[in-house]
């Protein structure tokens, strides 16, 4: 597989294979950061990955309909994302699933995550190696 570079807009294509296709868009971050859509060319299934970085126009373009939707949760410092701010952006582009990772546990307690519930129900608390069905 041979590295090529991403062009930084909304809906730009990374791969397309007879059963995939990867998007992605750009996000917010201290450095340049992209999101992807992965989107199953078969039964039609689309997981988002939102990258390390705050809700933007980008993340939430890509994932417009998602059935999941993989979004940091580190909290209210700058070019990271609160659970709260994943949920809202979860809920306003319609995802099935939101899985929040990349936990800092200095703001991520109970109350943020019912915070977080209260506006996205569906969200699950990742921890490492776990696995996904979509």
């Amino acid at each position: 597989m041979q590295w090529r570079a991403v062009a930084p807009i909304i809906g730009a294509t990374i791969a397309t294979g007879a059963d995939f296709e990867l998007t992605a868009a750009p996000g917010v971050h201290h450095v340049p950061v992209i999101g992807v859509r992965a989107r199953d060319l078969n039964g039609g299934g689309v997981v988002v990955f939102g990258a390390d970085g705050e809700p933007s126009p980008g993340i939430q373009a890509l994932a417009q309909g998602a059935d999941w939707l993989v979004h940091e949760a580190t909290g209210a410092f700058g070019g990271h994302s609160t659970a709260e701010a994943a949920a809202e952006l979860a809920r306003t582009a319609g995802v099935r699933k939101l899985l929040l990772v990349h936990l800092a546990s200095s703001a991520n307690d109970l109350d943020t995550h019912r915070r977080a519930a209260a506006i996205f129900g569906d969200l699950i608390l990742a921890s490492d190696l776990d696995r996904y069905e979509f």
